[in-house]
């Protein structure tokens, strides 16, 4: 599925045939991104109707570190490729659109969980399968915003 231009989404896709979850967040972050993540983990599911494309969507949330630059400093995102479901524990990785395919993303930012929660507030569109995460499951949402402040 095609993120609408002008909407924020983390790194995701699909999964390769035989790919697991860790190795498919792994990848798609490397691809979409250029940073390479370790301790990739099973957040939560969400299910996210596209009435308008007839499609049901079942998005598996991943959580990741990122490993860091020899100096100890967080790398940056690169402008790559399209968008997996993953996010830090302490921050989350967000797009406006998708980059390392420069046709379909803006650009990469660091965000804190919070304030991808309050994007929708301040008129920043988000993929559904965000909003799907925070109305389906509030509780996982809480204690991300919980460790972002730990």
């Amino acid at each position: 599925m095609l993120i609408p231009t002008g909407t924020y989404a983390l790194p995701g896709g699909h999964l390769d045939f035989g790919e697991s979850f860790e190795q498919c967040a792994a990848r798609e972050v490397k691809e979409e991104t250029g940073l390479n993540v370790q301790d990739v983990r099973f957040l939560t599911a969400t299910n996210t109707v596209f009435g308008d494309a007839g499609k049901h969507y079942v998005t598996i949330f991943m959580t990741a570190m990122v490993v860091v630059n020899i100096d100890g400093s967080v790398p940056e995102p690169q402008a790559l490729q399209h968008t997996s479901n993953v996010t830090s524990m302490r921050t989350s990785l967000i797009s406006l659109g998708k980059r390392l395919e420069p046709d379909r993303c803006e650009g990469w930012s660091w965000c804190t969980f919070t304030e991808l929660r309050k994007m929708p507030a301040q008129e920043k569109k988000l993929f559904e399968p965000l909003h799907s995460l925070m109305e389906q499951r509030p509780d996982i949402c809480a204690s991300l915003e919980t460790l972002a402040t730990a």
